[in-house]
């Protein structure tokens, strides 16, 4: 089993929730450390038994000839002094929960009569609006707003096999949140 924890514990600690990771022999777990403010550094952390990980080393050293090592080593010396855990507390999860608060109140002041909904937003990065009453596709709704130079992803895209008749995935939108 694959654990995605991009936005989970122990860093960055961004889903504003009571959550408990929990770990099990066999699984693989995936962190993401572009939460920290690093994403030109697309440096993760995968906790994994050791066949697993000499896989992964494997697989890199194949597709990633040229790895950067900053990232690698930055992530080392948060973990062995373990600032990561007060950095993703006291840094990071404010930072992205203030965020995250701003644009549920802009999206209440800016859309409250227009029928929108939100989707539980449980990280900080991505909003999903719900137009359930939305006369046009989403995807039609992305190439005229689009037009207006504002960049948004339709959600048919996230459903993939799910039958065309399902609206809910063609009232939907994926939006980035904006940055403060």
């Amino acid at each position: 089993m694959i654990i995605d924890s991009a936005y989970g514990q122990p860093f960055p600690e961004i889903l504003f929730k009571d959550v408990s990771l929990p770990f099990s022999k066999g699984a693989i777990y995936c962190f993401s450390l572009s939460k920290l403010g690093l994403a030109g550094l697309r440096t993760g952390v995968v906790v994994a038994d050791k066949p697993i990980i000499d896989a992964i080393k494997s697989i890199n050293a194949v597709t990633s000839l040229s790895v950067n090592a900053v990232g690698s080593l930055l992530v080392l010396k948060l973990i062995k002094s373990r600032a990561i855990t007060a950095l993703s507390r006291d840094v990071v999860k404010p930072f992205y929960q203030a965020r995250l608060l701003t644009t549920l109140e802009l999206c209440g002041q800016y859309f409250r009569d227009l029928g929108v909904r939100i989707h539980r937003p449980d990280g900080a990065f991505f909003l999903w609006l719900w137009i359930p009453d939305l006369p046009i596709t989403s995807s039609e709704l992305y190439q005229r707003i689009k037009a207006r130079g504002v960049l948004v992803i339709p959600g048919n895209y996230f459903f993939p096999g799910i039958s065309d008749s399902w609206e809910h995935k063609n009232q939907c939108l994926r939006c980035r949140m904006p940055k403060m």
